[in-house]
């Protein structure tokens, strides 16, 4: 146990806030609330954000296999589960690794429910320059099931994989419309650049009709 522990890397943190609406009477969520703020609606209140949790166990030439998950509680995962109370939970990401020794520095291959390759905005509160989502973050996806590979040259990054859905995550594939996403960037010393995509169509479930 102790030399497993020791190859696996544990990222933590809390985030609390405090929110204040000078126009709220009270925390109905209705006129004079924070309506457009996602999970920081009540006024006046202190909330516990998210408490996170990430494991990590990452892939190299002389460990070849990993695995990767990311857990939070707290008002983040109620309001993304859409139900639940102050102890609710939600695992984001959970996937497993594989360095294939292929390529310039190896392909790096990831299944399961990994973090999406685009937008600017991540659901990890660390990650964002704001305090809040923004208001088009209903047009980005989040997270999705599936494989993607990803490799490094150089300066320059490269990733290609193949999703369940285009818009959010689908851990079971209804439509059998798969997705595919790439994204290619470069990062030099005070600057990076980065482009991403996603291709598919997501129709929803098939309906089936009776005949009498």
């Amino acid at each position: 146990l102790s030399d497993f522990l020791e190859v696996i890397e544990i990222n933590s943190w809390i985030d609390v806030n405090y929110a204040y609406n000078s126009r709220g009477n009270g925390n109905n969520h209705q006129i004079g609330q924070n309506s457009n703020t996602a999970f920081h609606q009540d006024s006046n209140t202190v909330q516990v954000d998210q408490i996170w949790f990430q494991f990590d166990k990452p892939v190299n030439n002389e460990s070849r296999a990993g695995f990767h998950t990311d857990i939070a509680f707290g008002e983040t995962a109620r309001s993304d589960i859409g139900f639940g109370g102050n102890d609710a939970v939600t695992v984001y990401t959970a996937y497993v690794s594989y360095l294939a020794p292929l390529g310039y520095s190896g392909i790096q291959f990831d299944a399961g429910e990994v973090w999406t390759l685009l937008g600017a905005e991540s659901i990890p509160v660390v990650n964002n320059w704001n305090i809040t989502r923004g208001l088009v973050w209903n047009l980005q996806p989040n997270s999705h099931t599936g494989v993607i590979a990803s490799t490094l040259i150089g300066p320059v990054s490269l990733s290609a994989g193949f999703v369940n859905a285009v818009l959010s995550d689908t851990a079971i594939d209804s439509d059998r419309n798969k997705a595919l996403t790439g994204r290619i960037a470069y990062e030099a010393e005070a600057w990076s650049i980065a482009g991403a995509m996603i291709w598919g169509s997501q129709q929803g479930p098939p309906i089936s009709i009776e005949q009498p």
